[in-house]
């Protein structure tokens, strides 16, 4: 079929119009009469590695018919508990009394990391006596469970290898940014275990501190740098233990997401402009709500106070006007062989209310590991609004684009061992296979157009799956 395809399309540029190719192009496809509902083999229809992203090819924009996927389905309104200042470390509530405290408090903790890191120049560094008393300020608005931790870092009573680490760890928890970040939820049984070996270890040099390395190699390496002093030790665990609590009680007003049930008639790609293989019948398995968040969301922070020049993380959205073309979102998995999990047309700009809408109303469960290029306030985004569904996924930059962010180190999916061999940058692969039917699409219908993405997602698919299939072939041959 490959051949056959290459042929017809060197055809087509010599002989043949356009729209006369296409004609000829969707009648002979549609002769092989193919089902594109089809699974990853491997990962079959729950998914836990996931990578999305967004591409400029679509139909004109005065052709499109399509509903934009984010348009609520039902009247039923949504008001998620949490926001993103209660979930982070120095956390308050919007409408408290001392926000401009707390913002200080925080903007004195990544002035404390970056100087016991050896980052400021002379002319950076604070007069003792201002530091002295925003150090104070910062201990006394910190909890009380953690207060000894930070005074003595903040001090720099600690050894140089373990103030060193701390300080990467108080840079992590000086932003906005959710602790899950730091301590993932699905974590939580483990690191606690963990936290009980470690206090009841006779010889220091236990074999429990590894096993932080595979969720968050930055706890690891406090632990690790305490272990030579008991009373370092006991603060550090102390301080990774209130840190566990604090992340059950983000997440223990969670509600749990709808249950998820097949709606008929949800499956028309020509209708509305998306397939989605997450299930057999490719159909949507929820309605998808309003949401409170989306009527105050004036800002791309979603937030009531502007976030410091550190933590912005500003992703520009492509805009698409009226004489443009449509854009797409899709899904792939990273971690196998790039399988495609289907897409969406986009009739206007793509934003994080593409990820987070397609998996919700498809997906029967979010993924352990989401890649997106702008994951750090995707994840935001969802915790606002559905955090008992997204509860258990962990959000990265994958490696093409985490070098261009400003957030936190824990968002960067190269700090974790085992997600370095993944293909994260699989949706720009895509990208680039996609770009051969740019010009044709944009003079197709949107039926059309629907029919001829899906043979090309399905082409893909069976291209990637062959590719895979023989790197696992010769990999067998040698391990014979």
């Amino acid at each position: 079929m490959t051949n056959q395809y290459q042929r017809l399309y060197s055809l087509s540029a010599k002989f043949m119009s356009p729209q006369t190719f296409i004609a000829w192009w969707l009648s002979w496809a549609s002769n092989f009469k193919v089902d594109f509902r089809v699974v990853c083999d491997i990962c079959k229809y729950e998914p836990k590695y996931l990578a999305c992203d967004g591409t400029k090819i679509g139909i004109n924009f005065r052709h499109a018919s399509v509903t934009p996927i984010e348009i609520p389905s039902t009247d039923v309104k949504v008001d998620p508990c949490h926001r993103r200042n209660e979930r982070a470390f120095i956390h308050y509530k919007q409408g408290d009394l001392d926000i401009a405290a707390n913002i200080k408090c925080r903007e004195h903790l990544l002035y404390l990391s970056k100087y016991h890191r050896g980052l400021l120049k002379d002319d950076q560094k604070l007069p003792w006596n201002d530091q002295t008393d925003r150090t104070n300020l910062l201990v006394e608005t910190v909890d009380r469970d953690c207060r000894e931790i930070v005074k003595r870092f903040s001090l720099g009573e600690y050894s140089n290898l373990l103030q060193f680490k701390l300080a990467i760890v108080f840079a992590v928890l000086s932003s906005n940014s959710s602790l899950t970040s730091l301590i993932p939820y699905r974590y939580l049984t483990l690191t606690a275990f963990i936290i009980t070996s470690l206090r009841n270890a006779v010889d220091s040099d236990c074999d429990f501190v590894n096993d932080l390395r595979q969720f968050s190699p930055e706890l690891r390496d406090i632990v690790h740098f305490a272990l030579d002093n008991r009373e370092s030790l006991l603060e550090v665990l102390d301080f990774i233990e209130y840190l566990v609590l604090r992340v059950k009680d983000i997440h223990g007003k969670n509600k749990a997401p709808d249950f998820a049930v097949p709606q008929p008639g949800t499956y028309n790609p020509e209708k509305y402009g998306r397939a989605y293989y997450f299930n057999p019948t490719g159909e949507q398995l929820r309605h998808l709500p309003k949401y409170s968040m989306n009527e105050h969301a004036t800002s791309k922070n979603y937030d009531d106070q502007p976030a410091r020049e550190e933590e912005k993380c500003n992703k520009i959205f492509p805009q698409v006007s009226r004489k443009g073309t449509t854009y797409l979102f899709l899904w792939f998995d990273p971690k196998h062989y790039g399988h495609c999990y289907g897409y969406h047309m986009i009739p206007g700009s793509e934003g994080r209310k593409d990820p987070f809408t397609s998996a919700y109303l498809y997906l029967e469960k979010a993924p352990e590991e989401l890649f997106y290029d702008f994951s750090c306030q995707l994840e935001e985004y969802c915790l606002n609004r559905e955090p008992g569904y997204w509860q258990n996924t962990r959000f990265w930059h994958d490696v093409f684009h985490g070098f261009s962010h400003k957030c936190p180190v824990t968002y960067k999916s190269r700090r974790i061992l085992s997600l370095r061999k993944m293909s994260t940058e699989i949706c720009e692969q895509f990208n680039s296979f996609i770009q051969r039917i740019k010009y044709s699409a944009r003079a197709m219908s949107t039926g059309k157009f629907n029919h001829y993405l899906q043979f090309m997602i399905h082409h893909w698919c069976i291209k990637k799956k062959a590719s895979f299939q023989k790197r696992c072939n010769v990999a067998a041959t040698y391990l014979l």
